[in-house]
Parts: structure tokens; C-alpha cells; sequence
């Protein structure tokens, strides 16, 4: 029996999810992918001052690193963003890295 019977599933499940929970299109080091972007607002002085953007993705779509420019495409978020830290990872098949803009 295979160490990991399920990790074909639990690759295309996550593909799947991904497909369907993206919000927007990139591009990072000549590669498109599709990701969560999200931000979360951080407090200073009792006051919201400023958003933390992350970036959520299939880690298989792109390898980011520390300093690697990443463009969003399209929507509210598009512009061009920068690996703030070196990626996370999620589980099996994902990663986050913090965005700062560009």
C-alpha cells in the first residue's frame, strides 16, 4: 500500500478550490498563476493605519522568494507587488508569502 494513498485527490482538490476561490490573475518570474489575495488591516494608535497583503497560491503554479516582483492583474488589487518574506506553507499544496507594493 502507498504511504500517501491520497495525495492524488489531495492534489486535484486543491487545484479545484483554487480554481474556484482565486479573486485575481498574476505573474511572477515569466509564470501566470491564479491566487487568494487578501488584506488584513493592521491597528496603530487605536486607529486602522495601514493593510498587510498576502498572497495565497498553489505552491506546484510558482516558486516565489524573498524580492521577487509579482504583477496583479486585472480588479481592485492589480498593480505590482514584491515578496516581503519568503513563502509559508499552508499545507500540502499551498503557500502564502506578504506582499508589499511596489
Amino acid at each position: 500500500m502507498s504511504a500517501a494513498p491520497f495525495a492524488v485527490l489531495e492534489e486535484r482538490l486543491a487545484s479545484v478550490t483554487m480554481s474556484r476561490l482565486a479573486n485575481v490573475e498574476c505573474v511572477a518570474n515569466g509564470s501566470p498563476f491564479a491566487a487568494q489575495f487578501n488584506i488584513t488591516d493592521r491597528l496603530a494608535f487605536d486607529q486602522v493605519s495601514a493593510g498587510d497583503y498576502s498572497l495565497r497560491y498553489l505552491s506546484a503554479d510558482v516558486v516565489l522568494a524573498k524580492g521577487d516582483g509579482v504583477v496583479v492583474t486585472g480588479g481592485a488589487y492589480a498593480g505590482a507587488y514584491v515578496v516581503a518574506d519568503a513563502p509559508l506553507r499552508i499545507n500540502g499544496q499551498e503557500s502564502v508569502v506578504g506582499l508589499v507594493r511596489d
